[in-house]
């Protein structure tokens, strides 16, 4: 595995500089998903970016600071769920959903991973549940995300 980029807290989440001089902003904020008693469940709500926008680079250590970052967050809070939204810019989401699954399969962290359905997907919406796999409310988490996701863009009959 490659070594992480050190992170520095920022008033919104995290942020580091990679080798080729990309900035990558990690953010999050409490999220509130309804269960079926229609009692809040909080989550929270994960999502990162560079700076600037347009550079693609192949830097696998990117790929290990956010995973890096996930692990340890699960390691302190192995109670909660995360909740990753792809970023729509520059119309690259379902792009954005494909490369955090692959990174996800590469976890082997116990976290597994629950994907908004196709019907989601097919309107741009690309969200994921995170969720530890030995999580007694795991269940109670997804049932959560999946009723969140159908009241937030309900599916056509």
């Amino acid at each position: 595995m490659f070594i992480p980029y050190d992170l520095t807290k920022t008033e919104d989440g995290y942020q580091f500089t990679s080798d080729f001089g990309l900035t990558y902003f990690l953010y999050f904020s409490k999220y509130y998903l309804i269960d079926e008693n229609g009692d809040d469940l909080i989550v929270t709500s994960f999502g990162f970016f560079h700076d600037p926008e347009k550079v693609r680079v192949n830097d696998q250590r990117i790929k290990a600071t956010i995973i890096s970052f996930i692990i340890d967050y699960f390691e302190k809070n192995p109670e909660l769920g995360i909740l990753y939204l792809c970023d729509p810019r520059d119309d690259l989401a379902r792009h954005r959903r494909i490369i955090f699954g692959s990174w996800h399969r590469e976890m082997d962290q116990g976290i597994e991973k629950f994907d908004c359905n196709k019907y989601h997907a097919k309107l741009g919406y690309y969200s994921s549940l995170l969720i530890k796999a030995d999580n007694p409310q795991k269940q109670h988490y997804v049932d959560a995300f999946y009723r969140h996701l159908n009241e937030l863009i309900p599916e056509e009959a």
